[in-house]
């Protein structure tokens, strides 16, 4: 094949760009990956053209043909480079249609330096280059070199490593991340490779992670580096950006006459590629500047990525997540219409004196026709000055990264100076509320979160935070906690001033005022206006009301203070606050001794500098009786009784105090809980009727006297019980029907509301009494008996509730006798026959028959037979040998008596001679 054939090859295969063939990996917290297998990866060319050294950053052969101005495959020129230099055996021309590395002047190199110099401080994000070279090549290539450009290695592989570990030292510096990020890195001869052109290196993302915890959004892809900064940790165990270069460039025939620049600054000297620059972009690429979608407007893994959900076409007014695939298709060559709608971006992006549309957006790469990678992953070179990320690599690039850390804020890599996984925020922005006049100073104050202390940029809205066209600090230096800044207010006047802190050219960290103050001049006084109809009871509690109205033109009613004054003897106003619709509300109340009728309040309403006075009148209410009340109440002599009031104590005040003022002619014991009422007594004596008298009595000394009449009843007596004739029981036998323990009485309580139950004392033994009921005095059970159950007597006790009386019922308790089993008839039948054989009678037993088994001897017999329950019914099948067999029933009853019947079974040949049967029958039965 001819060269550029091979060539073709190369880029083809570092370019690939289908998602064919990858699989989606589901993770253990239920996030989606998928291995890019080194697709999807961005390849830097360069080239040699009339004595000047250009590359270009491209994902497809298509822009590979482009930059080479040829068909690599068909190893032809194209018509236009024919024509332009038609000496050329390679066809290579000057390129129309891409930007061009251009030579910085030898003057400007030292300022340049100066400008662009990265400070060796530490990194927010750790940024760890991978060797993957072996020995002596690429970065363990030991050739000796001088330094240049601040690289002081002293090999050629070391001074590669040293500007890979600075790309990687500044992107550090950009990204905040909690997990190192990985970048797998090496050189190889990437061939071929002509004097007039070749790959320079090639580098992308190794995977692509969606759905895990902490995404900003759901079914979004996001690149590894991105979603292990945004998920807290290494959501997988390998590298997550891999990068190739080209270790042939500047030897033999590959780019004859050029090399890479190993500097660590910006400069890039004649005939020289600055490796540094080259990296830092495709880093960039590798960290998530790069859309994943394909020429067709087709999703990889058929879901949108960060990248896409913020590229946005004027001419369909949609984000590209939001079309279908044909209309991102159409959108990736809308020329001068597709553009970066993050808001970070838009907040840095000032500078550009070209690129930027009106809304702040930045033109991304959108060529016609469609140019692979390159193609919406990059900003379109209209932009100006130059951007790293536009395809074509410039001479003169800063190592700011410039909006390119923009673009990073914009897709999730978050600032989080502390690198605690929290965002970084700025919180407590003030002024918020109040009034300020124009042309005035005001102290600007804000407090940042997690040691965030980057410039900030200080705006002002006067639409009430909807737009901030007010620059008022483009620059505020910054605290590590606490930020403040004087400014001066513009003389515009407005009730919907609010202030904006934010990170200087970024969109955030950042807030806002959270409420409208106003720029207002001059001030007027405020307005007060008194609630009428408030009236308070002497001595209770405070009771919290609305007092008064205010309201200021100048000032919100938050911002207003209001004060009472010249307060009438013995009331009190406490507690003062405002609503903000204005309502002034306060806790009124009077004393014991405040004067009956109307007393007057003064207030005052102040918005800091002019006041206005107003007079509330307070109604004080004469303070009414407490209240407290009993109902009659009876119990028997020598009894104790809890009393507890009807009316339970109640005043217009807390705590009303009950106390004793009289016993009556009651003698027994009276204990008053002095709070709730509650009355104790105890040994009530003597017999009869009796008056007792409570005081109830409130803080202010009013009081009020109350009666408990109390009726003292004759002692009672303990009812008394007749047991019945003894009650038995078998040993097994479960509960029967009712039987009649005995009957009970009492002189002061109704038969049938005395209490019974068995209590402890009795002496018989397993027996269980179930039901125990008492219906008008007769009392009546179930009793069973258990297979041990012993005689012996149960204690019944009676209760009218105060007394009681015991009695020991008799239980007599039998032994268990052993099932009923009738017998079997002797049954005779011919061999290999079957025959049913019932007992005369069923088993039974006065418990329960729990068991039937059947035994047969002599044991020889092999025929089938068993034993039926209940019934007993005894079944033989196959009967065989010939012989005359006993069977034997054994019936068990629940207490494991036994009772056994059997019978003689003769299997015999036929029943002809039956004589000889019965005889033998008789002979084995012992007849």
């Amino acid at each position: 094949n001819p060269p550029t054939y091979d060539f073709a090859q190369l880029i083809e295969a570092l370019t690939l760009r289908s998602d064919e063939g990858l699989e989606e990996v589901q993770q253990a917290d239920g996030s989606v990956s998928i291995d890019l297998q080194n697709r999807y990866r961005n390849v830097t060319l360069g080239r040699v053209d009339d004595g000047e050294v250009r590359s270009m950053c491209v994902s497809s052969l298509e822009q590979a043909n482009a930059f080479f101005e040829r068909d690599l495959r068909a190893d032809s020129l194209q018509e236009s480079a024919v024509e332009a230099d038609s000496a050329n055996p390679y066809g290579i021309s000057a390129m129309q249609l891409q930007r061009y590395l251009y030579m910085i002047d030898q003057a400007d190199r030292a300022e340049n330096a100066r400008q662009n110099a990265v400070p060796n401080a530490p990194t927010a994000a750790t940024f760890t280059i991978v060797n993957q070279d072996g020995v002596g090549e690429g970065f363990n290539d030991t050739s000796p070199r001088s330094s240049e450009g601040g690289n002081f290695a002293t090999t050629l592989g070391g001074q590669r490593l040293a500007v890979f570990e600075r790309a990687a030292q500044i992107w550090g510096v950009a990204l905040d991340s909690t997990t190192a990020t990985r970048i797998e890195a090496k050189f190889d001869p990437l061939t071929p490779c002509s004097a007039s052109g070749g790959v320079l290196g090639s580098a992308g993302p190794l995977g692509i992670n969606r759905d895990f915890p902490g995404a900003p959004f759901n079914n979004t892809f996001y690149p590894s580096a991105l979603a292990n900064k945004l998920r807290g940790l290494d959501l997988s165990a390998g590298n997550e950006i891999s990068a190739t270069f080209n270790s042939s460039v500047g030897v033999g025939s590959c780019l004859t006459g050029t090399r890479f620049y190993l500097g660590l600054d910006a400069l890039t000297p004649a005939n020289t590629i600055n490796l540094l620059v080259v990296v830092l972009h495709e880093i960039g690429h590798g960290v998530g500047s790069l859309s994943f979608a394909n020429q067709d407007g087709s999703f990889a893994g058929d879901f949108p990525d960060a990248w896409s959900r913020l590229m946005f076409d004027r001419t369909q007014n949609l984000s590209w997540f939001a079309m279908t695939n044909a209309q991102r298709a159409s959108s990736s060559t809308n020329i001068g219409n597709l553009g970066w709608s993050g808001a970070n971006v838009r907040a840095g992006a000032g500078f550009l004196t070209a690129g930027r549309d009106a809304e702040g957006r930045v033109r991304l790469f959108a060529p016609s026709p469609f140019q692979g990678g390159s193609s919406v992953s990059h900003f379109d070179t209209v932009n100006s000055p130059n951007l790293l990320m536009e395809p074509s690599i410039n001479t003169g690039l800063p190592l700011t990264l410039d909006l390119t850390r923009q673009q990073m804020r914009d897709i999730g890599w978050y600032r989080d100076s502390s690198t605690d996984g929290v965002p970084d925020t700025i919180i407590n922005v003030l002024p918020s509320g109040g009034s300020v006049a124009p042309n005035s100073f005001v102290t600007v104050t804000w407090t940042n979160t997690g040691s965030f202390n980057d410039n900030v940029a200080i705006e002002l809205s006067t639409d009430g935070g909807v737009s901030f066209p007010t620059v008022l600090a483009a620059t505020a230096p910054n605290g590590t906690v606490n930020g403040s800044r004087s400014v001066t207010m513009p003389n515009v006047l407005t009730t919907q001033a609010r202030i904006r802190v934010r990170a200087v050219d970024f969109a955030e960290p950042s807030a806002i005022s959270s409420a409208n103050f106003s720029i207002a001049t001059p001030n007027t006084a405020p307005s007060i206006s008194a609630i009428t109809g408030l009236s308070r009871v002497q001595g209770a509690t405070g009771i919290s009301a609305q007092i008064a109205s205010i309201s200021d033109p100048e000032t919100a009613a938050g911002g207003l203070s209001v004060t009472a004054f010249n307060v009438a003897p013995q009331t009190t106003v406490t507690g003062i606050s405002i609503a903000s619709n204005g309502a002034v509300s306060a806790t009124l109340a009077a004393s014991c001794i405040a004067a009956i009728g109307a007393n007057s309040i003064g207030l005052r309403v102040s918005d800091g500098s002019l006041s206005n006075d107003t007079t509330l009148s307070l109604n004080v209410l004469a303070n009414p009786l407490p209240n407290l009340g009993y109902a009659n109440v009876s119990l028997n002599e020598q009894a104790a009784l809890t009393v507890n009031p009807t009316t339970a104590p109640t005043d217009n005040m807390p705590a009303p105090i009950v106390s004793l003022l009289s016993n009556g002619t009651f003698t027994g014991s009276i204990a008053l809980n002095s709070s709730s009422g509650v009355v104790q007594l105890s040994n009530a004596n003597p017999i009869g009727n009796h008056t007792i008298t409570l005081r109830i009595a409130d803080s202010c000394g009013a009081f009020r006297d109350v009666n408990l009449d109390v009726a003292v009843l004759q002692v009672n007596t303990a009812p008394s019980f007749t047991a019945a004739a003894t009650i038995n029981r078998q040993q097994g036998s479960p509960a029967g029907a009712t039987v009649q323990f005995g009957t009970a009485t009492d002189s002061q309580t109704p038969a049938g509301n005395l209490l019974v139950s068995i209590v402890n004392g009795g002496s018989v033994t397993g027996v269980s009494v179930n039901n125990l009921s008492n219906n008008a005095g007769v009392v009546s059970a179930n009793v069973s008996a258990n297979c041990t159950a012993q005689s012996g007597t149960i204690r019944l006790q009676i209760s009218d509730g105060t007394l009681s009386t015991q009695t020991d019922v008799i239980i007599g308790i039998t032994a268990n006798t052993p099932p009923v089993l009738g017998s079997y008839p002797n049954t005779r039948l011919v061999t290999s026959g079957s025959i049913s054989v019932a007992p005369s009678t069923a088993p039974s037993d006065n418990g329960s028959v729990d068991l039937l088994f059947i035994a047969v001897n002599p044991l020889n017999f092999s025929g089938g037979f068993n034993v039926l329950a209940p019934s007993a019914q005894i079944n033989v099948n196959n009967a065989n040998p010939l012989g005359v067999y006993t069977l034997s029933v054994t019936a068990t009853d629940n207490c494991s008596a036994q009772s056994v019947q059997s019978f003689q079974l003769d299997v015999s040949s036929d029943f002809k001679d039956g004589f000889e049967s019965a005889e033998r029958l008789q002979s084995n039965s012992g007849l």
